[in-house]
């Protein structure tokens, strides 16, 4: 399995796109909030919610939710 799944695919710039944009969106909803603790802690709430999205993702592609090899080790890395 490892020689299917290397480090350089474009999988994974996917996977660095896709969290990178949902840390900027969950990031920038929190900032536009009427809660100040939300807006405090902006940054860290878009790391924990595309760190959430990208488990999620990983957990359906292990289930089958999802045409893949199943979940990636390499992927949870990133």
């Amino acid at each position: 399995m490892e020689n299917e799944d290397p480090w350089l695919a474009l999988d994974k710039v996917y996977h660095i796109l896709f969290c990178f944009t949902l840390a900027l969106l969950f990031s920038t909803v929190a900032t536009f909030t009427r809660y100040p603790f939300l807006r405090r802690h902006s940054i860290r709430i878009g790391s924990i919610g595309s760190l959430l999205a990208g488990a999620a993702k990983e957990a359906a592609d292990e289930f089958g939710f999802f045409k893949s090899a199943g979940a990636s080790g390499k992927d949870a890395c990133r």
